[in-house]
């Protein structure tokens, strides 16, 4: 029930299987790959961009307000292997990982969540 994250992900079909270096229609960018460069989704792409444009902790991780520590922890676990700048070479990734981090160490921690949830504000 806490577990909410198919809703930070694009419904439609997984481009999972396509690899996307410079995310151009699908199609690996043949100078990119040869150069070493590690490719990429587009599921990756839309997932760092969504994370950017959520303010709430809980958004960011895809949870809800009453969610047990155990279901934050995790749904940052997922959150922390899709989004982590080694294994997501996307542009973007390290700081939609530095927030996802944010989250849950605010959401982790019982003193910092009961005073986000009050404040909306972490000191």
């Amino acid at each position: 029930m806490c577990e909410n994250l198919d809703s930070s992900s694009t419904p439609g079909p997984s481009n999972e299987g396509n690899n996307v270096s410079g995310v151009k229609g699908g199609r690996v960018n043949s100078d990119e790959a040869q150069n070493g460069e590690r490719n990429y989704t587009e599921e990756h792409v839309q997932l760092i961009r969504q994370i950017k444009t959520k303010k709430d902790y809980y958004a960011v991780l895809g949870v809800e307000k009453i969610c047990s520590v155990e279901n934050i922890r995790k749904a940052y676990h997922k959150l922390f292997l899709k989004v982590h700048p080694d294994k997501n070479k996307a542009s973007g990734s390290e700081e939609a990982f530095k927030k996802v981090s944010k989250a849950f160490k605010c959401l982790s921690d019982y003193d910092s969540r009961r005073q986000y949830d009050h404040t909306g504000l972490v000191e």
